[in-house]
């Protein structure tokens, strides 16, 4: 079976927007369109997951081996490399996406990522990351009070 993922973003203006430096105006501009298929990957698709996750009192756990979805089974990444994280903060206020303090899953650093409200994020590895395991397998989330974000990954064996 063929698996695919497609990423893609596009802007639209719905004004008139001068064009910057002479360059092309950015009502005619889209960026890059990725269909990363099995080809593309050098493992394999395996799983798919997405949902909306939403912030406790400004912090969030993720433990990737048991991600759980409104009216979907629970996915289990074990043994995937994640090929396709994305994010998109649905929040008022940024988000930072780092290094799981416990058992965590080395895809961001400890410092992390901010994503800041209404933005957000995807990285692809061809290879993939590290393998999710029992002690590799949490990212943590922190931001402010109780701001929802919708993410998506895509595993590879």
């Amino acid at each position: 079976m063929a698996s695919t993922v497609n990423i893609i973003r596009s802007l639209r203006a719905t004004s008139d927007i001068p064009k910057p430096f002479g360059g092309v105006d950015v009502r005619d501009w889209s960026p890059p369109q990725y269909e990363l298929n099995n080809g593309f990957f050098s493992k394999t698709i395996d799983k798919v997951w997405s949902g909306i996750q939403t912030l406790a009192a400004g912090t969030l756990t993720v433990d990737l081996t048991t991600l759980a979805s409104t009216g979907l089974p629970t996915t289990d990444f074990t043994n995937d490399s994640i090929l396709v994280f994305s994010m998109e903060n649905l929040g008022v206020a940024s988000i930072n996406v780092k290094v799981g303090a416990t058992n965590g899953y080395t895809m961001f650093t400890a410092s992390g990522v901010d994503v800041h409200a209404g933005s957000g994020i995807t990285l692809w590895s061809k290879t993939g990351y590290a393998a999710v395991s029992g002690t590799l397998k949490t990212l943590l989330f922190t931001g402010t009070g109780t701001d929802s974000f919708r993410m998506a990954l895509v595993g590879g064996i």
